[in-house]
């Protein structure tokens, strides 16, 4: 990658990386400002020097630098995504107010989020447009936050007091606090909010869970520790007036088409969850033995959330093309794919199962990421 440079200064790309690093973390209440002051110094030639940009942020500033450097590689934004249209905002806003809950969870959070508002909400769709446009990330976990963000602000009338807001200790960030609000009663609301895809492992492994994610550092227990130990316990002692915390959990566990009876669910995790399958990659010619339909549609992120629709044939691939596709997307990768079984109804066609295809070494106990030997990083 060319060495990037600030807008007509001539400073060479270190001296930016270490300019932004700094800032960061001398202004942690910059969090929300940073994305903007960024792109005011670093101009990214190309997706491919975006990712060397993003992994150099990385190892000199960490992850929370480096996010908002990616926030700026080219075509991440919602209005220069193909895959992302105004009845896909529309069906997800729904999904992520109004699925079931993957957390056995508090009934006051129903109570302040409304999801029974959603049969009168009408067509918001031009309003959630212009709300997601120009915003970055591709994180289906980010994506997320701003479904919920609209909906607490824009359709409930909630007061915002704080979104995203960093929490320091002794020059340390101990997290994020992901909404902070007022409800219609005044009262002041701490909400944590996470999407989360757990695979169903019926044997033991180095995980020491049966559910665990498609990045296997990643688990259902050691989320739920981190939710209910850590995140709903940061607002405390921030404001005069102690705010009601709460979660907000949604999400998906797949079974394997061969397992799919679980003789005991976890702790805190909602019976009624919603479902999918997963296969492993050398699994792939089953694949017709477990699942019928003749065509697919492989989904791209953000749009993992709700079941997909779709008038254009086009968007489809037929069976016996996906297989060699995934066959050779496999031969030189470990990421893992996500796709949609569709059947016809009427004009459109209709999601009627969800399937994850990892790896056939899935799980391992350190998933490497793009940029090296160290665990990906979530957004929970």
């Amino acid at each position: 990658m060319e060495a990037s440079v600030a807008r007509g200064c001539g400073y060479p790309e270190m001296k930016v990386l270490k300019w932004v690093g700094r800032t960061l973390r001398e202004h942690p209440n910059l969090a929300v400002m940073s994305p903007v002051v960024v792109p005011c110094f670093i101009r990214i030639r190309s997706p491919r020097g975006a990712t060397g940009l993003t992994t150099r942020v990385r190892r000199f500033h960490g992850a929370r630098a480096a996010r908002h450097a990616k926030a700026w590689t080219p075509a991440r934004r919602f209005d220069q995504n193909p895959h992302v249209t105004v009845a896909q905002f529309m069906r997800d806003l729904h999904w992520a107010i109004g699925s079931p809950s993957l957390i056995m969870e508090d009934p006051e959070s129903e109570a302040i989020l409304q999801p029974e508002r959603l049969s009168t909400v009408g067509d918001v769709g031009a309003k959630l447009e212009s709300f997601l446009e120009g915003r970055n990330h591709q994180r289906v976990g980010y994506y997320f936050e701003y479904l919920v963000h609209f909906w607490l602000e824009k359709v409930c009338g909630h007061e915002m007091v704080d979104q995203g807001r960093q929490i320091i200790e002794d020059g340390r960030t101990r997290g994020e606090l992901d909404f902070v609000f007022r409800d219609g009663e005044g009262r002041l609301i701490h909400l944590e909010t996470a999407v989360k895809f757990y695979l169903h492992l019926g044997r033991d492994n180095p995980t020491g869970s049966h559910f665990i994610g498609p990045n296997s550092s990643d688990h259902f227990e050691r989320k739920m520790d981190r939710l209910f130990g850590k995140q709903l316990k940061l607002a405390e002692g921030l404001y005069e007036e102690k705010p009601f915390s709460l979660p907000w959990v949604k999400g998906r566990i797949f079974y394997h088409p061969q397992h799919p009876e679980v003789p005991e669910l976890p702790e805190r995790l909602n019976p009624l969850h919603a479902t999918g399958a997963w296969i492993r990659a050398g699994e792939l010619e089953g694949w017709r033995g477990w699942f019928r339909e003749e065509c697919c549609l492989p989904l791209h992120k953000p749009n993992w959330l709700s079941e997909q629709q779709t008038a254009i044939q086009e968007n489809l691939v037929e069976v016996d093309d996906m297989i060699p596709r995934l066959e050779k997307h496999f031969r030189n990768s470990d990421q893992p794919r996500l796709a949609a079984c569709m059947r016809r109804e009427g004009d459109r066609w209709c999601e009627t199962q969800r399937v994850f295809i990892v790896s056939d070494d899935w799980p391992r106990l350190f998933a490497k990421s793009s940029c090296g030997n160290r665990p990906r990083q979530n957004r929970s």
